[in-house]
């Protein structure tokens, strides 16, 4: 499970792997037969400076593509045991590349920018030590 806020936000999004989920994990980390066992935080740190990191190409009101750059972030895990609220570790990984969302917001002619984001493979390694620990 994922849960993910942004700092000046109250907004909560809770993801569960497979439900509208856009992270991915191994298999055999599925929820669907165990429930959760831990909670992963992700926070939005910091948008850093350096060149984009990828971008993604939406189609303008007018026809043509329009180009959104992923910026360079920075973020922060927190995980969780789910049932005692323990904090196990917590983590920081940089953005590394664009996840493009299926709408943007389009101005003049240009896209918003993306906030970059961190690899699937980097955060499940991350997790793999508490993760496999808990696995049959």
């Amino acid at each position: 499970m994922v849960y993910e806020a942004e700092r000046e936000n109250t907004q909560k999004v809770v993801r569960t792997p497979g439900e509208d989920s856009d992270l991915a994990l191994p298999d055999g980390w599925s929820t669907a037969n165990t429930g959760a066992q831990l909670v992963l935080c992700r926070y939005f740190i910091e948008r850093q400076s350096g060149p984009a990191v990828g971008s993604c190409e939406f189609l303008g009101s007018e026809g043509g593509r329009v180009t959104a750059p992923a910026v360079p972030t920075m973020w922060a895990f927190r995980l969780w045991e789910a049932k005692t609220a323990r904090f196990v570790t917590g983590f920081e990984l940089p953005g590394e590349y664009a996840r493009c969302p299926q709408l943007n917001s389009i101005e003049n002619g240009r896209a918003s920018d993306l906030l970059s984001v961190p690899s699937d493979k980097r955060v499940t390694d991350r997790l793999r030590p508490w993760v496999e620990k808990l696995l049959p």
